[in-house]
């Protein structure tokens, strides 16, 4: 039995999250006492409204779909929660989070992306971050993992290199950028920097 509000509504991690869990979301620095549909001087401190929730689970819905069938027809993917699948334009994706990252014998699948997205809204939530897929020949193993996708390929670089990665993605040239230090700030480009 829950002995606090935080144990009945929690769900176990091996449990795939149902219809409405994002329902239970609040703002965060809010609690249920401060904050009441009756009380309209702190309605901004309340849950997230309906049409939000609705919003963000859409959007969730979205970057599933696109990274499913992205991951399926090219064994990649690389989709914001803000601005969609960022395939074919000017960032290069780095992984800087390895903690977070999920590596599976078989491609992965709808729920396996689900359950991923929901467990990592906090990061990919941010700005210039992203739900990645990728097949790692070298291993292998299909690989799910947040990236975050600067602009400006050096950044992307000291990024890595901080991130100890062997590679980052040109999402614009479709192909791994592999990772040399000393290489650093050079204006060639290729598949090799």
């Amino acid at each position: 039995m829950a002995t606090t509000l935080h144990d009945s509504t929690a769900h176990s991690r091996s449990e795939y999250p149902q219809r409405g869990v994002l329902g239970s979301v609040s703002s965060p620095g809010c609690s249920p006492h401060l904050c009441s549909s009756t009380n309209p001087s702190r309605q901004e401190c309340g849950p997230l409204t309906p049409a939000i929730r609705a919003l963000l689970a859409s959007r969730v819905l979205d970057v599933v779909e696109i990274a499913l069938e992205s991951h399926s027809r090219t064994q990649g993917a690389t989709v914001s929660l803000a601005e969609g699948n960022l395939a074919g334009r000017k960032r290069y994706a780095v992984a800087i989070y390895p903690q977070r990252t999920i590596e599976l014998k078989n491609p992965p699948t709808w729920q396996q992306l689900f359950v991923f997205v929901i467990a990592n809204l906090d990061l990919l939530s941010k700005r210039g971050h992203a739900l990645g897929t990728w097949f790692n020949e070298r291993k292998g193993v299909h690989t799910i993992d947040v990236v975050v996708c600067p602009s400006d390929r050096d950044t992307a670089i000291r990024l890595a290199l901080r991130s100890q990665q062997w590679a980052i993605f040109d999402l614009a040239a479709g192909r791994d950028v592999f990772v040399d230090p000393s290489r650093l700030n050079s204006d060639r480009e290729g598949a090799r920097v």
